[in-house]
């Protein structure tokens, strides 16, 4: 296993060995490898931010979560905002893990709970205006997602491509199929996420697929369901605080 960037050795040693001016000229020198770092991550930042700015404009609000110094970061940049660029303090919301108190104290153990994590944000109700599409085979299942207004419209051809995050939940071995027949109607910009408990031959038949034809996809497994099927055993709650496995790409 990789060892994490913050747990390795120190490239310094005998720092008490070392003059006043020699410690500065280190700092400096490791200082100077952030710029290098941000420069070769650009190509995801820069989709990081066009995915963000149309959602901020729509009323939607971007998140700082973290931990330690990295939290302490986030909680920072998000105070800042506001008297640097005039926008509401609602806008962007820094969380780091044990709460105020560790933005001076360190809370050993807070990053680790993830419930808390969880409720921190539950602290900020969803504001959002996301259209949801759906599509079934069965016409009365559909009547009555619309009539409890489950989905806001058909998932089809014409709208698929509208589509920021597609979530497939089918029966493993139709996954890939239905995919592979809509691969020239989903979007550059979409993040297909398929729901199926069997991974290994999904994920590396739709890996290629997105590669041949430009999305993003994420294997996923959400760790909750019922013993019924159908869309009458349906509930608005049934994901509340329970745990999505995302099966990571090759590489």
């Amino acid at each position: 296993m990789n060892r994490k960037i913050t747990e390795q050795e120190s490239r310094f040693r005998h720092l008490e060995q070392m003059s006043v001016a020699e410690l500065l000229a280190h700092i400096n020198e490791e200082d100077a490898g952030v710029a290098d770092a941000v420069k070769l991550a650009i190509p995801q930042i820069e989709a990081l931010v066009e995915a963000i700015e149309p959602r901020m404009k729509r009323g939607g609000r971007l998140f700082y979560v973290g931990a330690g110094t990295s939290g302490r970061m986030g909680v920072l940049d998000a105070s800042e905002l506001p008297p640097t660029f005039g926008v509401p303090d609602s806008w962007v919301v820094g969380i780091i893990a044990g709460g105020d108190r560790a933005l001076r104290h360190a809370v050993e153990k807070a990053e680790d709970d993830a419930g808390q994590g969880w409720r921190d944000l539950m602290a900020y109700p969803p504001t959002t205006d996301d259209t949801v599409l759906g599509t079934d085979t069965n016409a009365l299942t559909m009547r009555q997602a619309f009539l409890m207004e489950a989905i806001h419209g058909e998932l089809n051809d014409e709208t698929l491509p509208q589509c920021d995050i597609l979530l497939v939940a089918l029966y493993p071995s139709a996954i890939v199929s239905w995919v592979e027949s809509h691969r020239e109607q989903i979007a550059h910009k979409t993040v297909v996420i398929d729901c199926g408990g069997v991974k290994q031959t999904i994920v590396g038949r739709l890996q290629q697929v997105a590669a041949e034809n430009g999305f993003t996809y994420i294997g996923g497994h959400p760790m909750a369901g019922r013993e019924v099927s159908g869309f009458r055993y349906a509930r608005d709650d049934l994901f509340d605080h329970a745990s999505m496995i995302l099966t990571p790409r090759q590489g």
